[in-house]
C-alpha cells in the first residue's frame, strides 16, 4: 500500500562569494503520522529534519529519518511488515539557484558510502515506541567556484507498507513417484526453499483416498489398490508424488507332514 506524499523537506545552502562553509536552516523536526489501511495495519509516527542543512562540500551527517510504532494504535502490530521510505528530487539531485547555478548532490548512509541512498526499510523487529533511525547525509559536490546565491531543491519523502516475509520460492519431494502394497506405509520428505523462508508449513493431501491416505507429516498409507497422487503444499507452490498401490501378496504356507503322506505314482 503506497501512502501520499509524507513531506516536502527543502535542501538548503545559502552560497557567499567564491565558497562558503556555513549553514543556513534550522533542523527542527516534524512529526509525520502514517495511517495504515491495509493488511499490515498499524500506525506509524515518521520523524524528519524540516530542513537538511548542508555545511560544506563533501559529505554533511544529518539526524536522518525515524519511524516509531504509534503508541496510541489500536490494531495488531504484523511481525512481518516493513516500511519502506523512498525519496525524490525535485531537481534530479541537484541545488538550484534562483539564477542558472546548479550543484550537484547526492544521499547517502555514512561518508564511505559509494552508491547513492535514496530508500530505507524499517522492518517490524526494529521499530519501537521510541523510535528506529536510519543515518542520512548529504554528499555535496564542490562548489568553490560557484555564483553566489541561495541554492535549493526540495526532497520528497513517501512511505509504503510492504511484507518483509521471505516467500516461498519452491518445494520438493524426495519421490515423483513410489510403489507400496495394501496395508503398509511409507514417509515421503519435502524440502521447502528458500532455506529462510518465513513459513515453511507443508500440508498433505491425497487425490483419492480409498486408495492411499496421508498424514500431516507426510506418511502414506495404501488403503486399496489403485493409484493416487499424493501434493505437498508450502506457500503457492506445490510437488506431487504419484502413488501406485498394488494387492497384498498372499503367502501359502505348507505341512510337510501332508507331503510325506502323499504317494506319487508313476504312469506308464
Amino acid at each position: 500500500m503506497k501512502f501520499k506524499r509524507i513531506a516536502a523537506v527543502t535542501l538548503t545552502s545559502a552560497l557567499l562569494g567564491s565558497f562558503c562553509t556555513g549553514a543556513f536552516a534550522d533542523n527542527n523536526q516534524t512529526e509525520i503520522k502514517l495511517l495504515v489501511a491495509d493488511k499490515y495495519d498499524s500506525d506509524y509516527v515518521m520523524t524528519i529534519p524540516t530542513n537538511l542543512t548542508i555545511e560544506s562540500d563533501g559529505f554533511n551527517a544529518l539526524s536522518g529519518l525515524t519511524v516509531a510504532h504509534n503508541s496510541e494504535k489500536t490494531t495488531e502490530f504484523n511481525p512481518n511488515s516493513k516500511v519502506k521510505v523512498t525519496a525524490t528530487s525535485e531537481h534530479s539531485w541537484k541545488l538550484t539557484s534562483t539564477a542558472n547555478g546548479e550543484i550537484g548532490y547526492t544521499l547517502k548512509a555514512n561518508s564511505g558510502d559509494t552508491d547513492a541512498t535514496t530508500s530505507w526499510e524499517f522492518t517490524a523487529n526494529e521499530i519501537t515506541n521510541d523510535g528506529t533511525t536510519k543515518t542520512l547525509g548529504v554528499d555535496v559536490e564542490p562548489y568553490a567556484n560557484a555564483e553566489a546565491g541561495e541554492y535549493t531543491d526540495t526532497i520528497t519523502f513517501t512511505a509504503e507498507v510492504e511484507s518483509s516475509a521471505v516467500a516461498v520460492t519452491g518445494i520438493e519431494l524426495n519421490k515423483a513417484s513410489t510403489e507400496i502394497k495394501v496395508g503398509e506405509n511409507e514417509t515421503l520428505t519435502a524440502t521447502v526453499s528458500p532455506e529462510d523462508a518465513t513459513d515453511k508449513t507443508v500440508t498433505w493431501e491425497s487425490s483419492n483416498t480409498s486408495v492411499a491416505t496421508v498424514d500431516e507429516n507426510g506418511k502414506v498409507t495404501a488403503v486399496a489398490a489403485g493409484t493416487a497422487n499424493i501434493t505437498a503444499t508450502a506457500g503457492d507452490k506445490t510437488a506431487t508424488c504419484a502413488v501406485t498401490v498394488k494387492a497384498a501378496t498372499k503367502t501359502v504356507t505348507w505341512d510337510s507332514s501332508v507331503l510325506n503322506n502323499i504317494n506319487l505314482f508313476e504312469v506308464n
